[in-house]
């Protein structure tokens, strides 16, 4: 007979209940079945018999009323077990001999490894054993129920933000395949898959170089193994900007900005352009330039009494290139012109 954490025990006609195993309540069966074992599991208790019509019975209130189950066939059940999330039974019949249920109620016929008389089935430690009084091999083992899990499927709507040497993903999870997904890896370029620390978007990606175009993808990793790989996401790192250190209104119609002095390590200045905008928008209005030992410029030209909203992006040359690349732009900033 199986052992639950809650005793009942089940004679050929009746069932009797006890919260402690000292003192029984005599209780109905469905049927006068030849009642055989008992188990507990997923909230109820199961009943299996060795004769009768219906030879499975359940119990939701702790055993004091059965309801009636078909089996998988009408043979000679001797035990039932539950572990992880199924309730298996075996019968001594030379025929489907093993059935198996998740809820108690609907059950499916299995076959054992051998027409063996088996007479009793135990769940522990991740695997169901059943012994049989009969038959070539005796034992029968069989791995835990396991929902079946596949591979996450790809990270979808990739954004780059870039930064001084490192880029910001954010994206849209994929399916998990019904494993929990335990860590991400990203590949820059043709490089190895590395992880990143977190499992939520977004992730920040460091050790790129600067002013050179990255293509980055993103996997999900689970117990399933390594998810599929998103569509390659570009970013070009770069230098952050320097802010505006002055913004002025010098007149009705004009404007004087500079920026902070700003040395990149791995290049030399060339100039900056600033440009004002119409406030709130991205509509250029007015521009001007200035050379990197200046480092400001005056617009001309602009409404009396309006606001704009004022930026710079500075241009560098590498350390050994001849090329000119924009690289740092500041904030945008407000500033009125005079009546």
């Amino acid at each position: 007979m199986a052992r639950t954490r809650r005793r009942s025990i089940l004679a050929a006609t009746a069932v009797m209940t006890s919260p402690d195993g000292v003192t029984w309540t005599a209780r109905s069966a469905t049927e006068a079945n030849d009642w055989i074992s008992v188990t507990y599991g997923n909230g109820k208790f199961v009943a299996v018999a060795s004769s009768g019509t219906n030879r499975v019975m359940t119990s939701a209130d702790n055993g004091a009323s059965w309801t009636a189950r078909s089996a998988a066939a009408a043979t000679v059940w001797k035990s039932v077990t539950y572990g992880n999330g199924v309730f298996v039974a075996v019968a001594s019949s030379w025929s489907n001999s093993v059935m198996t249920s998740t809820d108690g109620e609907i059950w499916t016929a299995r076959s054992a490894v051998e027409a063996s008389t088996w007479r009793s089935v135990v769940y522990a430690n991740g695997l169901f054993v059943a012994v049989a009084s009969g038959g070539t091999n005796r034992v029968m083992t069989s791995g835990a129920y396991v929902l079946p899990t596949s591979a996450p499927a790809a990270p979808t709507s990739l954004v780059a933000t870039a930064g001084d040497g490192s880029a910001s993903i954010a994206f849209t999870p994929g399916a998990d395949g019904g494993a929990e997904i335990t860590k991400y890896q990203v590949k820059v370029g043709a490089g190895a898959w590395t992880d990143v620390v977190g499992t939520t978007s977004p992730f920040t990606v460091t050790g790129l170089t600067n002013y050179q175009i990255s293509r980055i993808r993103l996997r999900a990793v689970s117990s399933a193994g390594d998810g599929a790989a998103s569509d390659p996401v570009k970013v070009w790192p770069r230098v952050t900007g320097s802010a505006l250190s002055f913004l002025k209104a010098q007149s009705a119609s004009r404007i004087l900005a500079s920026v902070s002095a700003f040395s990149p390590v791995d290049g030399t200045v060339s100039h900056y352009w600033f440009t004002a905008y119409a406030k709130g928008t991205n509509t250029a209005v007015a521009r001007c330039r200035a050379t990197a030992a200046v480092g400001s410029c005056v617009f001309t030209g602009l409404l009396a009494n309006t606001e704009y909203d004022v930026s710079a992006r500075g241009f560098f040359r590498l350390t050994g290139s001849p090329a000119v690349l924009s690289t740092l732009d500041s904030a945008k900033q407000t500033v009125r012109t005079k009546n």
